[in-house]
């Protein structure tokens, strides 16, 4: 094989040569599939090192201002949890029926806020789990919490208020009163030839403080009975039939509003929700307006009905740190979140400590309110059609309140 003429000793260095060579090659193919290999480690490492950015959905019927206040909440605890929260708005006809379909296939929010009125139908559809809260609760008004508690589970947190209260335009009163006595009997001072209060007697929600306050519930969805064939529901009823004397025939919200925003009415009842309209109509007079608690009641304490909005967190099922985010979520939502909700979106929230930061002594009025108020009954719609239609038929003259007690009980208790 080699080349003639060469001597031994040429031909053993061409050898010594050649194996080196030959070594030097292997050593050089084995670095660069080394480096190789490193790099492709190195890659996959990075890989690793990124994660999927978890995503928790909300589902609400809110609009306009509320909506808005609750991205800017949701936006907060996205910064500064790493998450992305993502609110989804469904109209309020189609929210219950969607919600449900949605959550019995594996589908649908994490969280959604809905009324308290229907916590046990969702508890019975295994389509919300039970609150995990570490926290102190104290903050919350008692019975607020206990119409989130089903088996003595709480199962959502509350995040609104709707209550009525007492407006008050302090241009016309000297002193507020005491108990409604006195402004059914005259006694409290208006000044000018104004109304001492007017409001939509007929209005169910409005007029439940004169009957809940002597204990003539409407109904009780646990037991299916009402109260008002008492002598309490008499009293209620008599309560209506003297406010016809002071109160224009027929006054609805608007005129009743209009009335007290004139300065022709001293006092008027009116609802969080409908607080903007009479700013709009006051204007720069709003100022003199308070929100205060009702009086008491023939010697009892006030106690009107209140609608609540809740927090309730979805079974869907979730990895263990999409569960904790979500709870950690919820309680946010309702807490500290629900700073800017009242701020921005002036409703009135049932977290205590947002009135201590940047609050507003009108939304305080309404929730000082719901200290004693009682959560709204089931089946409330239907509730307040037949209690409306026999408050009409007192003030109207078509019966006397002790029929009316007996009447209006009867077919309260075919719900």
């Amino acid at each position: 094989m080699f080349v003639k003429g060469f001597t031994t000793r040429e031909k053993v260095m061409f050898i010594i040569i050649l194996v080196l060579a030959l070594c030097l090659i292997l050593s050089v193919s084995y670095n660069i599939g080394f480096l190789g290999r490193k790099e492709r480690k190195k890659e996959v490492k990075i890989e690793k090192t990124v994660k999927k950015k978890e995503k928790i959905i909300v589902w609400t019927y809110w609009q306009d201002d509320s909506f808005s206040a609750l991205e800017k909440a949701a936006k907060v605890f996205t910064d500064e949890n790493n998450v992305s929260v993502v609110i989804e708005q469904v109209p309020l006809d189609e929210f219950y029926s969607k919600l449900c379909d949605a959550l019995q296939r594996g589908e649908g929010p994490d969280i959604f806020i809905y009324s308290h009125d229907s916590l046990a139908e969702l508890v019975s559809l295994n389509v919300i789990v039970p609150i995990a809260v570490e926290n102190e609760l104290d903050e919350f008004p008692p019975s607020v919490l206990q119409a989130l508690t089903y088996e003595n589970k709480l199962y959502a947190l509350p995040i609104l208020i709707e209550v009525p209260a007492l407006a008050v335009n302090t241009k016309l009163v000297r002193n507020i009163p005491e108990d409604v006595e006195e402004i059914l009997s005259g006694r409290t001072v208006v000044y000018g030839n104004a109304l001492t209060l007017v409001y939509p007697l007929d209005n169910a929600f409005y007029s439940s403080v004169w009957f809940y306050s002597l204990g003539a519930y409407y109904y009780d969805s646990e037991i299916g009975k009402s109260n008002l064939d008492s002598d309490a529901g008499v009293k209620a009823f008599q309560i209506m039939l003297n406010l016809s004397d002071q109160v224009p025939e027929k006054a609805n919200i608007d005129t009743s509003l209009l009335l007290f925003a004139q300065s022709e009415a001293a006092f008027t009842i009116v609802n969080p929700s409908i607080l903007k309209k009479l700013k709009l109509m006051m204007g720069k007079d709003f100022s003199s307006v308070e929100i205060v608690p009702f009086p008491k009641v023939l010697g009892n304490t006030a106690r009107p009905l209140m609608y609540i909005e809740a927090i309730y967190v979805t079974s869907l099922p979730r990895d263990a740190r999409i569960e904790e985010l979500t709870m950690d979520l919820a309680w946010f939502l309702a807490t500290n979140g629900s700073i800017i909700i009242a701020r921005d979106a002036e409703l009135v929230v049932a977290w205590a400590d947002a009135y201590t930061v940047d609050s507003s002594r009108i939304l305080y009025g309404f929730y000082n309110q719901s200290l004693s108020a009682v959560p709204m009954p089931v089946k409330a719609s239907k509730v307040f059609l037949i209690v409306s239609r026999y408050i009409d038929r007192v003030i109207g003259g078509e019966l006397k309140p002790e029929d009316a007690s007996i009447q209006c009980d009867n077919e309260l208790e075919k719900l």
